[in-house]
């Protein structure tokens, strides 16, 4: 009679633990959810950050490193600019109601984005900002509907890790966004402040044995800091204003 009570309430721990760490890994996979939704209810953004570019195959891989700073004013002034040894992209707006503009260091091209089309200052400057320009304009302005992965990332997996000492959620999963499909991603998100810490973009799935093609991004970011009407203009270098 003991061993069969014995049994019984161990088998009831056992089950009682496994939904207890069942509804602990539904509600990390709901963090994402929440961090958009956290981003798109700020009124002011502000971050620097790093980008580390690999790429090549095992053996032979090369290492591009660039910086990156972001800020963001509800409703629309904006101001992201990425740096790398010899070249430099920048996107901007400067008044709540202005017109966003692009520039690329390496053509020289000063576009303005008028009548609406706004958002071709991101989609132009992807590429050469190794698709940074689209992470946070995706969540900070989700009307947009920009299909960049932090839009419509769906993590699959959810573990504890930590950052500078600070616990972080990294969530991964399947990337469908701009580098396409079969991308591995993982976001590494604040469970405090709800911030994104960090996003690495691996190897595609489908690509060669042995290759090496990942992104990772780093944030050091701030909610709703105070930002002044300067902070949004930009001197494109070389330039008078």
């Amino acid at each position: 009679m003991m061993r069969r009570r014995l049994y019984r309430c161990a088998t009831a721990a056992v089950t009682l633990l496994v939904a207890l760490a069942t509804t602990g890994r539904a509600q990390d996979l709901k963090v994402m959810d929440r961090s958009r939704a956290a981003y798109a209810a700020l009124d002011t953004y502000a971050d620097s950050g790093t980008v580390v570019v690999e790429s090549g195959i095992a053996g032979a891989v090369l290492v591009e490193r660039f910086t990156f700073r972001t800020a963001f004013k509800r409703p629309r002034q904006y101001l992201f600019e990425f740096v790398g040894p010899d070249d430099r992209v920048a996107l901007w707006c400067e008044t709540r109601d202005g017109d966003f503009h692009s520039w690329w260091k390496t053509t020289g091209v000063h576009e303005v984005h008028g009548n609406r089309t706004g958002i071709n200052a991101f989609l132009t400057t992807a590429a050469p900002t190794k698709g940074t320009s689209l992470y946070l304009v995706s969540i900070l302005l989700p009307q947009t509907e920009l299909l960049a992965s932090l839009w419509d990332f769906k993590p699959t997996g959810a573990v504890r890790d930590t950052i500078g000492g600070r616990a972080h959620l990294k969530l991964t999963g399947e990337m469908k966004g701009h580098f396409g499909s079969g991308r591995p991603i993982a976001i590494w998100v604040d469970p405090a402040t709800l911030l994104i810490r960090r996003i690495v973009e691996d190897t595609p799935a489908e690509s060669p044995a042995g290759s090496v093609d990942r992104v990772t991004t780093n944030f050091l970011a701030r909610a709703n800091p105070p930002l002044t009407e300067s902070t949004f203009r930009y001197r494109v270098p070389g330039t008078r204003q």
